[in-house]
């Protein structure tokens, strides 16, 4: 009666009910829209959302700790006496730290014995080859760091067989290296990529498959790994939906396989190799496709086949100058005449009459003017080459050595070597056909004494000594002699600083087999010859058994120039790299399936708006990309501003031993040849990890780092 009365009492408990009972309704329906099922994409975003809200928190955190601690490290900064003095403290452990340093270098890789150790090596391995996929925005950087990566697991693995992981993954990423080669896509960035597919004459799409291709098989990866974000994912549905409806199947064609097998040499000089042999008369066709078709599956050019396995161990570190850029001056000799203008001169010979500047008197007038001095003739200079110091253009200069011993020709491991001579000194000519750049290389062979060396300054010399190289390879007999060559090469450079010559910033190329034990003293002594302000790089490429004596040669180049140039390298191919390298079967299959993207089918079908819709989703995975990497520039200053300022008591038992654990594997594992990127990056998984394990936030495990834990780390660190 009171609810539906006429007084104001039951007009105000009616108007309550009906809110509530409205609001109940609306709550209920938003209940039941939740409890709807949702589908995995949907999820998928939730929880994205999630993790990156809870990574932008994180991150507030981690600069408000390390903004705040920087405030109360110079509010409380004392003199240089005072023992909280920070610099007091780095004064106090640096003969710690220095030992810590050499310890880490001469330290080899230890037994991993202990099953949490070789499970945080594996962890380390995994994290670092995770990181390196997703450094996929430039082509050439992310096809160098899986080569050098490669490397590295081929070294690790030669010292610890027993580590079958290592052998597995080393494996794996020459695999994805393989078929990314193979699509010959290259790229600056992202949003290139997309564009690159839009440059034909016609507006058309070009070059669609072989781009579709490796971003499947990046992305292939990615997914495998479970490190592609939602972007990626979505790109790489976007990818495979395209494909399907348009598959390559049945066979390549001849001309298919041609094209491919052009497309994938190293340089100007091979390709002059086929362009001179198999040219055709047919204006229709500018190829006899057929004949070269045939004689790539005939075995006729083996040793070109080959080329796309050695990429790998052509991205290596060079010294570069700068030189003077060559200009055609008319100052040479004279000649009768040419097309350069010409200049007048006072007319000296009579057999020069007809170039006389005559002005139409009679010709007994002409020859007593002559006879006087008093005609002048039009001058030809011939053009001559001089340098141009207004303009300047790279020049490199190379020292390739290589053992010819007999030992190199067990289990064919000559035929690598001579293919990889071919292919460097074929690669070092590209920027000079294109005139971007000058390369002078020296070979040199050596066995148990070094042998006199072969220049070539110019293309010419170079494609003479390619084509002498493929028509009669280099044998092998008699002993090994690294010390030799070595000491040599360094003898010839210091000659060349002494009359100023071009080896002021020289590379070395060694090619060996050798396991001999070098001879540093006499190394070093040849090496104390060369002039301090001449620079020296030394890449190395071993075959066969490992040879620690190598590494240790290129670690003492790379200790030397610290902070001058990036690092030495150092790759080993082992015996069954090489079988692979040489096998013409895997080859030839390898080129036969990248050879079905050689065809317009796919191009004729991608039109510009697919271009438009993947070029987008490039520029988005890029944005995120940046974005993401800001956010790891501040977690990494936030975990060295912890390590800088720990003080824990170091009472966890069970940190403590996994720290141990952590210390043990990868001092000497990342003690060289990683940047301190790389390392924090490792130590930040590691923390993450065992915060994890130990159900703890990371913040909280941080800080209970030791002082002299948190100086260990930032020994290593190098910092």
């Amino acid at each position: 009666g009171l609810t539906e009365g006429s007084t104001s009492t039951g007009q105000d408990i009616g108007d309550r009910m009906s809110d509530y009972f409205k609001n109940l309704l609306e709550t209920a329906k938003k209940e039941m829209e939740n409890e709807k099922p949702k589908d995995d994409r949907e999820l998928r975003r939730e929880s994205e959302r999630r993790e990156r809200e809870e990574l932008a928190k994180r991150v507030r955190e981690m600069s408000d700790a390390m903004s705040k601690s920087e405030r109360e490290h110079f509010k409380e900064r004392r003199p240089l006496d005072r023992e909280s003095s920070v610099v007091a403290k780095r004064r106090e452990f640096e003969p710690q730290r220095r030992k810590n340093r050499d310890e880490s270098k001469a330290k080899p890789l230890p037994e991993f014995t202990n099953v949490e150790e070789a499970t945080i090596l594996k962890a380390l391995v995994e994290n670092s080859y995770q990181s390196i996929l997703k450094s996929y925005h430039n082509h050439e950087a992310f096809m160098l760091a899986l080569g050098q990566f490669k490397a590295t697991l081929q070294t690790f693995y030669a010292d610890h067989p027993e580590h079958d992981f290592l052998q597995q993954m080393s494996i794996e990423v020459e695999s994805l290296r393989e078929k990314l080669e193979v699509t010959q896509v290259g790229y600056k960035k992202l949003e290139d990529l997309g564009l690159s597919m839009l440059v034909a004459a016609d507006g058309g799409a070009t070059n669609v498959s072989r781009k579709l291709q490796y971003l499947d098989t990046l992305l292939g990866e990615l997914t495998k790994r479970r490190i592609g974000n939602q972007e990626e994912e979505m790109l790489h549905e976007m990818v495979r939906r395209f494909l399907n409806s348009i598959s390559e199947s049945g066979t390549a064609t001849d001309k298919q396989l041609a094209e491919a097998f052009i497309a994938q040499l190293t340089g100007p000089l091979s390709r002059k190799v086929i362009l001179a042999k198999y040219s055709s008369q047919n204006p229709q066709e500018p190829m006899n496709w057929k004949q070269l078709a045939d004689d790539i599956r005939g075995g006729i050019l083996d040793d070109l086949l080959i080329y796309p396995k050695l990429n790998p161990y052509m991205k290596m570190f060079l010294n570069t100058t700068m030189a003077p850029k060559k200009k055609m001056t008319p100052d040479g000799v004279k000649e009768p005449i040419n097309e350069n203008p010409p200049e007048l001169e006072l007319a000296q010979e009579l057999d020069r009459f007809q170039y006389f500047l005559r002005d139409g008197a009679p010709t007994n007038i002409e020859l007593m003017r002559f006879i006087a001095g008093d005609m002048l003739e039009n001058v030809y200079f011939k053009n001559r080459e001089r340098p141009n110091p207004k303009t300047l253009k790279p020049r490199k200069v190379s020292f390739v050595l290589y053992d010819v011993s007999g030992s190199m020709a067990s289990q064919s491991k000559f035929v690598v070597r001579n293919s990889i001579i071919a292919a460097y000194v074929d690669q070092t000519q590209i920027e000079v056909a294109a005139d971007r750049a000058e390369h002078v290389v020296y070979t040199m062979a050596f066995d148990s004494r070094a042998h006199a060396p072969e220049r070539m300054g110019n293309l010419h010399q170079a494609q003479a000594y390619f084509d002498k190289i493929r028509a009669t390879p280099i044998g092998s007999a008699g002993g090994t002699s690294n010390t030799e060559a070595i000491v040599r090469v360094f003898e010839i450079i210091a000659e060349e600083g002494k009359t100023g010559g071009l080896l002021d910033r020289a590379n070395i190329l060694l090619l060996t087999d050798g396991e001999e034990k070098l001879d540093f003293a006499r190394i070093e002594t040849a090496r104390g010859l060369i002039d301090k302000k001449t620079t020296v790089r030394l890449n190395a490429i071993t075959m066969g058994d490992l040879n620690a004596s190598i590494q240790e040669l290129v670690q003492n180049e790379t200790d030397r120039s610290k902070g001058k140039q990036s690092p030495m390298s150092h790759q080993h191919i082992s015996y069954a790299e090489v079988a692979s390298i040489i096998d013409k079967k895997v080859r030839l299959n390898l080129l036969e399936e990248s050879a079905k993207s050689f065809g317009g089918k796919v191009d004729k079908a991608f039109d510009k708006n697919h271009v438009i819709r993947m070029k987008n989703q490039l520029v988005a995975i890029e944005e995120k990309s940046v974005m993401d990497d800001r956010l790891s520039v501040v977690q990494r200053s936030a975990i060295l501003n912890r390590l800088r300022t720990a003080d824990g008591a170091g009472d966890d038992a069970n940190f403590k031993r996994l720290l141990h654990s952590y210390f043990t594997v990868s001092g000497p594992t990342m003690s060289s040849g990683w940047s301190k990127a790389s390392k924090i990056e490792s130590l930040v998984q590691f923390v993450e990890t065992t915060a994890r394990e130990l159900k703890v936030e990371p913040n909280d495990l941080l800080s209970k780092i030791t002082r002299e834990e948190g100086e260990r780390l930032l020994t290593w660190l190098g910092i």
